[in-house]
């Protein structure tokens, strides 16, 4: 019996390695050029973000948008399911003991995290950022205009499904 001949690459070979590698890497950068969030190239690594005072409805809409930021609503929950800022999560001021420890890994994670209320004269939102900062989450900020500054400005909403 006889052995086939071991394989050995051929120079057509390696032409059809680098275009495929050349056609690779040309995909992967115009895919990278359309998406909205695209990797700058060359990569710099996004610097922490720093908040001080509080945010205006432009910066709290930005954060939004940013998945590296965490929007937290400190309204009680009845409030946060008639209607919320899209990507929001319920963190009612009132139950933040019990419900702290299923947003902790989140917390820990977010580069900033955001927290509103329900108008300029709710004080929730102060409390839970209070909260929030004695338990070493790091930037914290407050959007004082809250929901009613949120949806008079006619900026989407959602509800939570019953």
């Amino acid at each position: 019996m006889t052995r086939p001949a071991p394989w050995r690459p051929s120079l057509r070979d390696g032409k059809v390695l680098l275009a495929l590698a050349v056609g690779s890497l040309s995909i992967g950068w115009t895919l990278n050029r359309i998406r909205p969030d695209a990797v700058p190239i060359p990569y710099v690594p996004r610097k922490p973000v720093v908040v001080s005072g509080d945010l205006t409805l432009a910066e709290f809409s930005a954060l939004t948008h940013d998945a590296t930021a965490l929007v937290l609503d400190a309204r009680p929950g009845i409030f946060y399911e008639l209607g919320h800022v899209p990507g929001a999560l319920s963190l009612p001021e009132e139950d933040f003991a019990a419900a702290f420890p299923r947003f902790r890994d989140r917390l820990e994670s977010a580069r900033v995290v955001a927290v509103y209320c329900a108008d300029p004269d709710c004080e929730d939102a102060r409390q839970l950022q209070s909260h929030l900062t004695a338990r070493g989450v790091a930037n914290v900020a407050v959007y004082p205009d809250g929901w009613q500054g949120w949806s008079g400005a006619h900026r989407p909403a959602e509800k939570s499904a019953r």
